[in-house]
C-alpha cells in the first residue's frame, strides 16, 4: 500500500473516532474495503439529582445536576434541555449537566432534563415563606428590688416552621427612666433605674411580645429590742427577726406588712409594745421606711394556769340577769386571787356583760360565748338567751296541730302528739317538739294530721299520719312517722300548700303536684288524674295549667298564670255540696273548673265548705256553703256561684278553715267571720258572725295569717307568733280555748 493511502487512512479513522465521542455515526466511507468502523454512540439514561429538591418562598434558588450515561460511558460535556411542569411554582434554566430552579410560588412542580432521547425528572416543592407568629417573652411579670439591679428575659419566637433557633430581636423600655433593657437574640437583660414600673417589648418578624417590670424600693430595716424584767422572745412573719434579748434588726421588701408574735417565758407576760407597735397582742408594721419596734415583758407574780367559770351553762330569759363567778388557779391547783379579770361576750346583741360578771340576757339566741380573760388565759361558758316568746319567720295553722320556723332553731310543732306531726320524741299533749332529721326548713306547711316542710333546697320532706300516702313517698301505711321522710320524685318545690289531708306543691316553673288523699269510690278530689283512693307520690294536676298560686282544705282553688281563677275537687254531704267549686252547680269537678262568670281575682283560698277570693280592690268573695256565715255575706244562704262579702275592710291576704275565714289589710289589721263558737273569730267573743269582724289584737300588727280547723295564727312585725279559737296545745300554751290571740310561749329548754 502506498503512503498516501496509510495517510489517508489514519485521518479518517482518526475523524470517526471524533464522531463516536460526539455521539454521531460514521462509516468506512471507502468502497474499497479497509477495517469496519466502530459503532454509532447512543444515550442510555439521564438521572437528575437531587430527587428532589425543597425550597422555601419565592425567589429562592436551587441547583440541579444532571448525569448523562452514554454506550460509551458517561458523557463529560453533554447538551441538556431542562423543562418545569408548573412554571407558575418553578422556573429552570440551563443547557448542560447542570441547571438553576428558581421558585415563583407555594406548589409543586416536576423539573425534566432531557439528552439523546433520554429523561430524567426530580420533584421540587416550594413551601410558603417562613412568617413569626408570634413573640413571647419570659417571665411575664418581674419585679426588681433597688437600683442597678439586673435581670433576665427570654424571648420565644414562634414562626409558621416552628421556634427559631437564633432570632434577630429587637428589645425596648415604655419607661427607661425606671428599667432599661439591652440584647439583640432571644435573651436581654434588665437594668433597674429608679423605682416604678415599665413594660419590655421584643420584637421580631413584625410581631411584639411584652413584659411588666416592676422596680421596687430597697429594703428596709426592721429594729426589735426586747426589754423589761421578764423575758421573752419576738418572732416575725415573714421571717427576719428572733430576738430573746438586746436587739436584733431584720430586712425586709419596702411595703412588706410584717407581723410581729411575742412569746412571753413561763412567769412572764407581755407588758406592752412600743415604738411603731401598741398594745398586748400581736403587732403589724408596715416598712414603707426603716421601723424601731420595742416589746418590754414583765414578771408575773404567779401565772394562772386554768380559768373556770361557774356555772359553765348558763340558761338566761330576755331581760334577766345571771351572776357568773371565775375561777383562777395556778399550775399547782391553787386559787389564785386579785388578778384582773376581764370578760366579754361573743355576740352583744344578743347578751352583754358587767365587769363583774354579771350577765344580761338581751334578745335570743344560743350560741353567746362567755369568756374570762386573766394573764392572757381564758376560761368560757355557753350562754342560751331564751325569748319570753316564740320568735318565727313562718307559721301554719293545722288541723291537730299548729308548726312554725323558729327564729334560732329552725322548726317546731305543737298540739296534739296522736298522729306523730309533732315529730320524734314525742311529747305531752301541748308541749312543744322539734321534728328531727338534720334539716333546715325554710318553709311549713301544717295539714290535717301530718306536716311537711321544705328546706334551703327545695326539697319536701314529711312526717305524721301515712294512711293515705301523705307522706309522698311511695309508702302507704296504716301508722305514722314521726322522723321526717323525703317526698319522692326529687322535686325542687317553691312552696307548699297544705289540704286537709292531702299536700301540693308547686314547682318554680309553677308547675303543680298533689299527693295524699284522693276520694272515696274513684273521686279524684287531687284532680291528678287518677280514681285511686290513696296517691303516695307526687301526681301532677290535670288541665295543663301553670299556678300564680293554689289553696287548698276539702277541696282545692287556684289562681293561674293568666290570671283565671279555678276550682277542682268538692263531694262530700250537706254543707260541703253547696256549691263550694264555685261554678254554678253542687257536683264535683276531677279537673281544674272556671269559676262562674269567669272572675279575674287576685288570690284565693279554699276552706272546708266554702272558698274565698279578693278583687283587685281588696273586696272579699266567698261562694259555697253557709250555714255558720262563713260566706260573710250577712245571711246563712249557700251560694253556688261567688258573692261580695258584706265587709268594711278591705284586704291584702285571706285565709279559709273549716267553717271560718280571715283577713288581713295593708296596716296588719286582722278580720275573721263564720263560726266562732271555739273562739277562733278572735274578737273576744264566742260567737259567730256572717260579717267580718276585727279581732281584738291591740297594738298587735300582723304580717301573716294562717288557719285551718278551728283555730287561727298569726305572725306579727316584732315576730312573735299569736294563736287563738280551740286549743288542746295547738295555741301554744296549756289550758282552754282563746277568743283573743294570745302569744305562743318559749319552747321548753
Amino acid at each position: 500500500m502506498s503512503t498516501d493511502r496509510l495517510r489517508s487512512l489514519g485521518v479518517r479513522a482518526a475523524a470517526c473516532a471524533a464522531l463516536l465521542l460526539a455521539g454521531a455515526s460514521c462509516s468506512a466511507g471507502d468502497s474499497g474495503g479497509g477495517p469496519t468502523p466502530p459503532a454509532p454512540v447512543t444515550t442510555l439514561s439521564v438521572t437528575v439529582a437531587p430527587a428532589t429538591l425543597t425550597l422555601t418562598g419565592a425567589g429562592a434558588t436551587g441547583t440541579l445536576t444532571a448525569t448523562v450515561t452514554t454506550s460509551v460511558g458517561v458523557a463529560s460535556t453533554p447538551t441538556v434541555a431542562w423543562t418545569s411542569s408548573n412554571t407558575a411554582v418553578a422556573t429552570v434554566s440551563g443547557s448542560g449537566a447542570t441547571a438553576t430552579v428558581t421558585t415563583v410560588a407555594p406548589g409543586s412542580a416536576t423539573i425534566t432534563a432531557t439528552s439523546g432521547g433520554q429523561s430524567g425528572s426530580t420533584s421540587v416543592t416550594v413551601n410558603p415563606p417562613i412568617t413569626t407568629q408570634s413573640v413571647v417573652i419570659a417571665p411575664t411579670t418581674l419585679t426588681l428590688v433597688g437600683v442597678g439591679t439586673t435581670g433576665q428575659l427570654t424571648a420565644t419566637v414562634n414562626t409558621s416552621a416552628g421556634v427559631a433557633a437564633n432570632p434577630v430581636v429587637t428589645w425596648t423600655s415604655s419607661n427607661p427612666a425606671v428599667a432599661t433593657v439591652a440584647g439583640t437574640s432571644a435573651s436581654a437583660t434588665v437594668t433597674t433605674v429608679a423605682p416604678g414600673s415599665t413594660t419590655i417589648s421584643a420584637s421580631s418578624g413584625g410581631q411584639s411580645g411584652s413584659a411588666t417590670i416592676t422596680v421596687a424600693p430597697p429594703a428596709q430595716t426592721l429594729t426589735v429590742t426586747v426589754s423589761g424584767d421578764g423575758t421573752g422572745s419576738v418572732t416575725s412573719s415573714p421571717a427576719g427577726i428572733s430576738c430573746t434579748t438586746g436587739s436584733c434588726t431584720g430586712s425586709f421588701a419596702a411595703g412588706t406588712s410584717v407581723t410581729l408574735t411575742a412569746t412571753a417565758s413561763a412567769g412572764s407576760t407581755l407588758d406592752a409594745w412600743g415604738g411603731s407597735c401598741a398594745g398586748t397582742g400581736s403587732c403589724t408594721v408596715v416598712m414603707s421606711q426603716a421601723r424601731t419596734v420595742a416589746a418590754g415583758f414583765r414578771r408575773l407574780p404567779v401565772g394562772v394556769a386554768t380559768v373556770t367559770i361557774t356555772p359553765s351553762v348558763i340558761n338566761v330569759d330576755e331581760g334577766a340577769t345571771s351572776q357568773l363567778t371565775a375561777v383562777l388557779r395556778d399550775s399547782a391547783g391553787n386559787s389564785l386571787t386579785g388578778r384582773t379579770l376581764m370578760w366579754s361576750v361573743s355576740d352583744t346583741a344578743s347578751a352583754t356583760v358587767s365587769a363583774t360578771g354579771l350577765v344580761t340576757g338581751k334578745s335570743e339566741g344560743d350560741t353567746v360565748l362567755v369568756t374570762a380573760l386573766s394573764d392572757g388565759i381564758r376560761g368560757t361558758a355557753k350562754l342560751k338567751v331564751r325569748s319570753l316568746f316564740f320568735l318565727a319567720t313562718d307559721v301554719s295553722a293545722g288541723g291537730e296541730m299548729t308548726c312554725a320556723i323558729r327564729v334560732s332553731d329552725g322548726a317546731w310543732c305543737w298540739g296534739s302528739t296522736s298522729s306523730g306531726a309533732l315529730g320524734d320524741p314525742a311529747p305531752r299533749v301541748g308541749a312543744f317538739a322539734r321534728p328531727i332529721g338534720g334539716q333546715t326548713y325554710t318553709q311549713i306547711a301544717a295539714a290535717g294530721n301530718f306536716v311537711c316542710a321544705r328546706n334551703a333546697a327545695s326539697a319536701a320532706f314529711c312526717w305524721g299520719y301515712n294512711g293515705e300516702g301523705q307522706l309522698g313517698d311511695s309508702s302507704r301505711s296504716g301508722t305514722f312517722s314521726t322522723r321526717p321522710v323525703q317526698v319522692a320524685g326529687g322535686r325542687a318545690f317553691s312552696s307548699l300548700v297544705p289540704l286537709g289531708f292531702g299536700m301540693c306543691g308547686l314547682t318554680a316553673s309553677a308547675i303543680a303536684y298533689c299527693w295524699g288523699f284522693n276520694g272515696f269510690s274513684g273521686f279524684d278530689l287531687l284532680g291528678v288524674s287518677s280514681s285511686a283512693h290513696a296517691v303516695s307520690v307526687p301526681r301532677l294536676v290535670a288541665g295543663g295549667y301553670q299556678w300564680r298560686q293554689l289553696s287548698g282544705g276539702g277541696f282545692l282553688c287556684g289562681i293561674s298564670t293568666g290570671s283565671q281563677a279555678l276550682c277542682w275537687g268538692g263531694g262530700g254531704g250537706g254543707v260541703h255540696s253547696s256549691g263550694r267549686i264555685g261554678d254554678g252547680s253542687n257536683g264535683s269537678r276531677t279537673v281544674p273548673t272556671a269559676l262562674a262568670g269567669n272572675p279575674s281575682f287576685r288570690s284565693i283560698s279554699a276552706g272546708d265548705a266554702m272558698g274565698c277570693a279578693l278583687d283587685a280592690n281588696g273586696d272579699l268573695w266567698c261562694w259555697g256553703g253557709n250555714n255558720r256565715g262563713q260566706l260573710a255575706t250577712g245571711d246563712f244562704v249557700n251560694t253556688r256561684v261567688p258573692v261580695r262579702s258584706r265587709s268594711s275592710a278591705r284586704f291584702v291576704g285571706i285565709v279559709t278553715a273549716s267553717n271560718h275565714g280571715c283577713g288581713l289589710t295593708s296596716a296588719g289589721e286582722a278580720w275573721c267571720w263564720g263560726d266562732g263558737r271555739a273562739g277562733q273569730l278572735g274578737n273576744g267573743e264566742s260567737v259567730g258572725s256572717n260579717v267580718p269582724v276585727r279581732v281584738a289584737q291591740g297594738s298587735i300588727v300582723f304580717t301573716k295569717l294562717s288557719a285551718l280547723g278551728s283555730h287561727t295564727c298569726g305572725i306579727a312585725t316584732n315576730r312573735r307568733v299569736y294563736c287563738w279559737g280551740e286549743n288542746g296545745g295547738k295555741l301554744g300554751f296549756l289550758g282552754s280555748n282563746s277568743n283573743v290571740p294570745l302569744p305562743v310561749q318559749r319552747p321548753e329548754p
